[in-house]
């Protein structure tokens, strides 16, 4: 192996070292996953009653997995859904099936709301309807008021 010297005749580390590491054929060509995935299984030594934060384990780790810790932080970062919202798409998955893909938005919207203020025996606004017949011919005059003059869009 051939030494590279400098001026005053020492040899130069980072050759030295750069010679040696492809001698010994060190260099690792497995991607950052494939790292990641063929590393130990960490068992996180929590106490009892407490939890594994994830977000912190890759914080720890980015510097091994600048990749994957970024990735991780994106998607670990973002908050879960609300039930109400699960509540609100489901329920209008049972509203809307192939027999009543013809409504309008509108009236999808006044079916979903209109059984949550039946639940909730809330009035609506300062109006009080007398019958369910009259907020019915309420709901269908605005459906048909809507078909007639549809938003631009």
């Amino acid at each position: 192996m051939d030494f590279v010297n400098d001026e005053q005749g020492y040899e130069r580390m980072d050759q030295v070292y750069k010679d040696m590491i492809s001698g010994l054929g060190v260099e690792d060509e497995r991607s950052e996953l494939d790292i990641y995935l063929s590393d130990k299984v960490e068992n996180p030594n929590t106490l009892l009653g407490t939890e594994y934060d994830v977000l912190s384990w890759w914080k720890v780790n980015a510097g091994k997995f600048p990749i994957l810790s970024e990735m991780a932080r994106d998607v670990l970062a973002m908050q879960v859904s609300s039930v109400a919202s699960e509540s609100a798409f489901s329920t209008s998955g049972r509203i809307i099936d192939p027999y009543r893909s013809c409504l309008t938005h509108y009236m999808v919207e006044v079916l979903m709301c209109t059984e949550q203020w039946m639940k909730a025996e809330i009035k609506l606004g300062e109006k009080t309807f007398v019958s369910n017949t009259e907020m019915l011919a309420d709901v269908t005059l605005q459906d048909e008021l809507q078909k007639m003059y549809p938003r631009p869009n």
